[in-house]
């Protein structure tokens, strides 16, 4: 999915370890109850509850990079 490979890309470059920690990503605002002009509501419904699109974020980060074939190759 598209959201999951945006949110893991500044892992993917080296500027972070853990792509959950990228102060520019708005991974933090999905997570977050705080105001937002994100459509976090819509982006959560996409993987069924929070729960789901945490662990699909941490599952499909972990595919992208145990993958053989990159996406950009």
């Amino acid at each position: 999915m598209t959201m999951v490979y945006i949110h893991v890309n500044a892992l993917k470059h080296g500027l972070v370890k853990d792509f959950s920690v990228y102060k520019w990503s708005s991974w933090k605002s999905i997570l977050s109850n705080k105001p937002t002009l994100l459509a976090r509501e819509a982006v959560i419904e996409w993987f069924g509850n929070l729960e789901s699109c945490i662990k699909a974020h941490y599952e499909m980060a972990k595919y992208y990079y145990d993958c053989e074939i990159a996406i950009e190759d």
